[in-house]
């Protein structure tokens, strides 16, 4: 109706199968008023995925959140190929601002076609790739992602400044936002991963919060992330709990951003720190 428009609608959890896929996806080519779509573990196969990535990729589109977690994909058909799809959708759903897609087993390849194309998502804030089986390949484009969006930005605002201020920015695009929040817990990123991560957090300004909870992440990768929240002043959440805190050296410094620079920053962490017998351990907070 016009008068009383549908803009949310959560159907997660319901056996839709193919063909209540298909049937939204048809619905999504003429819909314009919905702006929240939730269709998580709602038994989907690739078909009905590759159905819906069209149909939000179709016409006029005013789609700002999709959760889609948890199809149903064969175990011979590579999960990046549900990703090649959806990273399609980045360029295509301008209005896009949060995209969920935990459980699609993308791998490395789709989490490089992701990171390609979120360029394209300019309005994209927040994205979940939870439980993909990304490695360190998939880590690595993504935290170029991160790196490259910060260097556009900062070269965006000196131009900006450059031919005058605000008074002619006005008659500019608007500047992107940029990713804010990325959740990636529960893949296998391991210390290069991180290692790269670390480097994008030294320098992105824009992301708020960043997930890597159980990652198979080890000392070297943990101290370089806690070396890059000395520099980062943006990050407001991050979690690494369940990753491998072995070396003491590792919960010392943890201990001491706890202590003496988060409370200033405004950066929470999902771990604790306490001492045993001059031992750091590591709790979840």
């Amino acid at each position: 109706s016009e008068l009383c428009p549908l803009l949310s609608l959560n159907l997660s959890s319901n056996p839709l199968n193919e063909h209540g896929g298909l049937a939204i996806s048809e619905a999504l080519v003429s819909n314009v008023s919905l702006c929240s779509l939730k269709l998580n573990n709602c038994g989907f196969t690739l078909s009905a995925i590759v159905g819906l990535a069209a149909g939000l990729s179709g016409g006029r589109r005013q789609i700002q959140e999709l959760e889609l977690n948890r199809p149903i994909l064969p175990k011979y058909i590579p999960g990046e190929e549900s990703s090649d799809h959806f990273s399609r959708v980045l360029g295509g759903a301008k209005s896009l601002q949060a995209l969920s897609l935990k459980y699609h087993n993308i791998g490395d390849a789709g989490a490089r076609l992701i990171a390609y194309n979120l360029s394209k998502a300019i309005n994209l804030i927040s994205l979940n790739l939870d439980c993909n089986k990304i490695g360190i390949a998939g880590a690595e484009a993504l935290a170029s992602f991160l790196i490259i969006q910060s260097r556009e930005k900062d070269k965006a605002l000196k131009a900006s400044q450059a031919i005058g201020g605000s008074q002619i920015m006005a008659n500019q695009p608007q500047l992107s936002v940029g990713l804010q929040h990325l959740k990636l817990s529960y893949n296998s990123i391991n210390d290069q991963g991180a290692i790269a991560l670390a480097e994008a957090i030294n320098v992105n300004t824009s992301l708020k919060s960043l997930t890597l909870k159980n990652c198979n992440i080890g000392d070297k990768g943990l101290m370089a992330i806690g070396k890059s929240l000395g520099v980062n002043n943006t990050l407001q959440f991050l979690s690494i709990f369940g990753n491998e805190f072995q070396n003491n050296e590792t919960g010392s410094c943890y201990h001491e951003l706890i202590e003496n620079r988060l409370p200033y920053i405004g950066l929470t962490l999902d771990i604790k720190t306490y001492v045993v017998d001059g031992v750091y351990m590591i709790a979840e907070q």
